[in-house]
């Protein structure tokens, strides 16, 4: 890497371009593709810090890596549930496993710094409002009558939700992915998105009926 190129790494330019403020820094604006610099750190460190991009793991810092880990969690114990619901048994732990980790995910979401509002916002605004309304069913109504069924819609939704931003985030991570579909509206990323939503159509409308609320 040139002498120019670990200067702007290490945020100090050469004096040769001190005073050119078009010169490139290791600070994203926008990629090349018009994506949100805070969507897709990853290209930008690699095209211009290289040796950054070494350091932070797959282009995430610390706090990015906890965020995932939580999501992660979450929608494993949301998959539990899930099959809970299909074989008929309540699942306490892992629905409590699942509230904690899925409200989690959502709010530090919402912790990043804010350059605007985003899809990914309302998405979370959407995914926490189902998220209280399973909690009330759960907790406060019992799963009493009619309950069991907003519970189950509830739980649902909010996983598929999850899994729509896990999508949505493999596809612009994974360089292979993001050369398939790099504007997120090509023809391989919706037909995985359709392929998921149908999915869990299925899966919640088995589940509707098959979970009885029973106490295994």
């Amino acid at each position: 890497m040139s002498v120019a190129a670990r200067a702007r790494c290490s945020g100090e330019l050469p004096r040769s371009e001190q005073l050119d403020t078009s010169a490139p820094r290791c600070k994203a604006k926008e990629d090349h593709q018009g994506t949100p610099a805070h969507h897709a750190p990853l290209a930008h460190f690699e095209r211009h810090c290289p040796q950054r991009g070494m350091v932070m793991i797959l282009g995430l810092d610390g706090y990015t890596l906890v965020h995932v880990a939580i999501s992660l969690i979450g929608i494993g114990a949301g998959f539990i549930v899930l099959g809970g619901f299909l074989a008929d048994a309540r699942l306490d732990g892992a629905v409590h496993t699942y509230f904690a980790m899925a409200v989690a995910t959502d709010v530090t979401g919402f912790l990043f710094p804010f350059n605007g509002f985003l899809p990914s916002y309302a998405v979370g605004i959407i995914s926490l409002i189902g998220l209280a309304i399973a909690i009330y069913a759960y907790y406060a109504a019992r799963l009493a009558g009619p309950w069991r069924s907003v519970f189950v819609i509830s739980i649902v939704a909010t996983l598929y939700l999850d899994v729509f931003v896990l999508i949505a985030q493999t596809f612009l991570k994974n360089p292979a992915l993001l050369a398939l579909a790099p504007k997120q509206s090509e023809m391989p990323f919706v037909v995985v998105q359709a392929a998921a939503l149908v999915t869990f159509v299925v899966l919640g409308a088995v589940s509707l009926s098959s979970f009885r609320d029973a106490r295994r």
